[in-house]
């Protein structure tokens, strides 16, 4: 193997603040609401598996600590 290659399509991010305080919820389960206040940093995940099911105004974010992807409105985040 050469280098640092995996299979399957590669997740792609970048780092986003909250402008305001402002929730996220879990992509499987819409009742797993979490509060985030502002300044939280988070991992901004825009990996086409991941994103495709998104309205225009969300995006897709990730935190170790909440173990899962979680949704949010693009506008609280900068």
């Amino acid at each position: 193997m050469v280098g640092n290659l995996q299979k399957g399509p590669q997740i792609m991010s970048q780092f986003v603040v909250a402008k305001r305080d402002t929730h996220i919820m879990n992509m499987h389960n819409m009742e797993d609401e979490k509060a985030i206040v502002k300044g939280t940093r988070m991992f901004h995940i825009t990996s086409d598996k991941q994103t495709r099911y998104l309205e225009p105004d969300e995006i897709c974010v990730y935190l170790p600590e909440y173990e899962k992807v979680h949704f949010t409105y693009k506008g609280d985040w900068e």
